[in-house]
């Protein structure tokens, strides 16, 4: 399953002007998310600071990342799968700098 499809199977259903931001296209799964995370972080620290774009993008990466957790939640190794979830964020984060 890809992200976009389980965001729009999502019960209750993503609000409208927020799936608009969601949009990408990896596997529906706690690395998947975290990359699409990073991906929208990576974006948003591109933008200037008064570009509301980079905002968006931020509440996109939000998402991203909460769903990344709670999937990694569901394994049968929670620490190792939430390591797993944040690498894409600091492999990110580090390339910045």
């Amino acid at each position: 399953m890809k992200i976009g499809d389980w965001v729009d199977a999502s019960v209750p259903a993503v609000p409208t002007a927020i799936r608009r931001r969601l949009r990408a296209d990896g596997a529906a799964s706690a690395e998947g998310f975290a990359e699409a995370a990073a991906s929208a972080m990576e974006e948003a620290l591109a933008c200037g600071p008064a570009e509301r774009r980079g905002a968006h993008l931020l509440l996109a990466a939000d998402a991203y990342v909460t769903w990344a957790c709670l999937l990694a939640l569901r394994e049968d190794d929670v620490p190792a799968a939430l390591d797993r979830a944040g690498e894409p964020l600091r492999r990110a984060w580090e390339a910045r700098s």
